[in-house]
């Protein structure tokens, strides 16, 4: 939210408590405050744009219980969330995704936790999706590096701040790239006092929220970022990557691939994801069947959260 200043944000919240809360109308709230009604409109519409007001629609969208139960089954899941396809019309079904991921997500986070995020377009949609509520002390803290240009807003920085500001809680950013240049370099880059200490708040993380790419440079965040070139990728498949979780290259079994990329990504390793309590991945589309089903084998994922064709694409294809 926009730093208004006390007594503008004070005008606005009461603006906004007066019209939302107590349903008085804009001519009823002009003549109590002594303004007028074109001035009551024009801070209403400001309360909207800063943030102070938040307004959220609960879509009626259905899940898919069988499908959910049957990942659980066969994956060892701790829960599943499965949205069901075509419900809720009014939205896309990234934006359905996104709103029964954030509930799942709300359910596992209390005050004081500590939750880390890693980039991704699935991972937006679960924080743009998420309810504003004040819980006291909560962390979010990124948990790998920042790519500097390709879709900003999906960017593990930019999700950090945006549900740190949601939450009323405080932001620690890892101010690193995703990938360094060379071995070296990275660790040269985790070494550094500020981004050591993000990473070591990170590896202490209650609950993670993940994203799970693929290693098809026509879909894969590494490459379409620009951090990583197709040849660097077709290495990484060389050497066994199917897919990626948090920009570690995975082998089908969910294993860390030995190649040299995975040693110059800056953020949490498989052991730190590993070890978080609650990891929760959220996946959709074609592209993610093989790299999700790769890291549910792994036992990385504790939680899913996907649409009912993608699920039904898991289940088919991970006995194959």
């Amino acid at each position: 939210m926009v730093d208004l200043g006390h007594d503008r944000h004070e005008l606005l919240a009461r603006l906004a408590s007066l019209y939302y809360g107590k349903q008085m109308t804009q001519n009823a709230i002009a003549d109590e405050l002594g303004l007028s009604r074109v001035k009551v409109h024009r801070l209403l519409k400001e309360a909207l744009e800063v943030g102070v007001v938040d307004i959220a629609i609960n879509w009626p969208i259905e899940r898919r219980e069988d499908l959910e139960e049957k990942l659980k089954s066969r994956f060892g899941l701790t829960d599943a969330v499965v949205v069901s396809r075509g419900s809720a019309s009014g939205i896309s079904g990234l934006g359905r995704l996104g709103i029964v991921g954030a509930r799942r997500v709300e359910e596992e986070l209390s005050p004081g936790c500590v939750m880390a995020i890693c980039l991704g377009a699935t991972t937006h949609a679960v924080v743009d999706a998420m309810y504003s509520n004040a819980l006291a002390g909560v962390r979010i803290v990124q948990g790998m590096g920042s790519v500097p240009l390709l879709h900003h807003e999906h960017d593990s920085s930019a999700l950090v701040l945006k549900l740190a500001d949601k939450l009323g809680g405080a932001a620690t950013l890892l101010r690193s790239p995703p990938v360094a240049d060379t071995v070296e370099d990275a660790k040269r880059f985790a070494s550094q006092r500020d981004i050591h200490a993000s990473l070591e708040l990170a590896r202490s993380a209650d609950v993670a929220l993940v994203g799970i790419g693929s290693v098809d440079p026509a879909s894969s965040a590494m490459c379409q970022s620009g951090v990583v070139t197709e040849k660097e990728l077709a290495e990484a498949r060389v050497a066994g990557a199917t897919g990626d979780i948090a920009w570690r290259l995975i082998d089908e079994n969910g294993d860390l691939v030995d190649c040299e990329l995975n040693h110059r990504v800056i953020g949490l390793s498989m052991d730190d994801l590993r070890s978080v309590p609650t990891m929760i991945a959220a996946v959709m589309g074609d592209e993610k069947v093989r790299p999700t089903i790769s890291a549910l084998n792994g036992g990385v994922v504790g939680i899913l959260c996907t649409d009912a064709e993608t699920s039904e694409l898991i289940l088919a294809q991970a006995d194959e």
